[in-house]
């Protein structure tokens, strides 16, 4: 991300757009997994549903402590940088299981 665009909604944008494609890969990836079923299945599955509460759970306290900044713009970006964190993490995590 240039350093120009963070904190703005244009910086906000391009994250949400990068997260739309890295989605565009773990989705798939994960949903093989789950296919697959097993052990591997359960625990993706698990593992799925406890990254989506414990991801809200931080970016409220993140929200609540001011720490994604106080306008509008700058929370937007905030938002949007955290999610795309969690989604690329994934994809990299999926991937990496992939390719051993």
């Amino acid at each position: 991300m240039f350093p120009c665009m963070r904190g703005t909604w244009q910086g906000a944008a391009v994250n949400y757009w990068l997260t739309a494609v890295e989605a565009a890969v773990v989705v798939p990836l994960r949903l093989g997994r789950i296919a697959l079923g097993g052990k591997g299945a359960a625990e993706e599955a698990h593992r799925m549903v406890s990254e989506k509460f414990q991801a809200n759970a931080e970016l409220a306290r993140s929200l609540a402590g001011r720490r994604l900044g106080s306008s509008a713009e700058e929370m937007t970006y905030g938002v949007s940088r955290h999610y795309l964190r969690y989604v690329r993490a994934n994809r990299k995590r999926l991937v990496r299981k992939l390719n051993p």
